[in-house]
């Protein structure tokens, strides 16, 4: 009787081994798969995270350069903010009128040409040559000495992109964590310290990187 059930134990099991057997080695093979197509998966993702990493920098590197080139083409321009315009002025009758409270040699032969800019009273003006430009802006601290002319604010023609910048700068500034902050030729340049040497930021992780 033993005997008979070990047979038919056996015979059960090689049974069912006969059935399983197959779809183990199915699932077997499904996983080997799987495992390809999860290592051709990660590979790829390799590749498309690299890749994503080349054209962020290759249009950074596009960003900037087209910068440089739009900061080129304002070298000789100017901003004037709150200058208001007498009756019968023009902005470049106006502009002369200011250079000559500023002490500038400003004439009208030094000035390509001018016009208002949005709602208030901004004015951007174009001189002539880039000595012209320079002569009328290191004038510009006579604005903050003058009581009569502490609303006119004379400033460079930024491009968007370092004019968002500078005035991120000026808000740490504002919070004590630079000393100065400014621009010139179209370079913005900061301090950390009173002590310490400018530094050219081209970014704003340029500060503390």
């Amino acid at each position: 009787m033993k005997s008979l059930e070990k047979t038919i134990s056996e015979s059960i099991k090689n049974s069912v081994e006969c059935v399983l057997r197959p779809i183990i080695e199915k699932i077997s093979l499904q996983d080997a798969k799987l495992s390809e197509l999860s290592d051709k998966i990660d590979s790829q993702g390799r590749q498309i995270s690299f890749l994503t990493k080349e054209l962020l920098a290759e249009k950074t590197k596009t960003t900037l350069a087209f910068d440089v080139n739009e900061q080129f083409s304002r070298r000789s321009n100017l901003r004037i903010n709150g200058l208001i315009l007498e009756e019968g002025e023009t902005t470049d009758t106006a502009i002369i009128r200011l250079a000559g409270k500023l002490g500038s040699n400003t004439s009208k032969s030094d000035i390509s040409r001018s016009h208002k800019i949005g709602r208030a009273n901004g004015i951007i003006v174009k001189f002539v040559s880039y000595n012209a430009r320079i002569d009328f802006l290191t004038k510009r601290k006579v604005c903050r000495e003058d009581p009569n002319l502490r609303d006119v604010f004379i400033s460079e023609d930024l491009t968007k992109r370092r004019y968002d910048i500078l005035r991120s700068l000026l808000k740490i500034k504002k919070d004590n964590k630079l000393h100065s902050v400014w621009s010139f030729d179209g370079q913005i340049k900061c301090k950390l310290m009173a002590d310490s040497r400018p530094i050219v930021i081209n970014n704003i992780a340029d500060v503390f990187g």
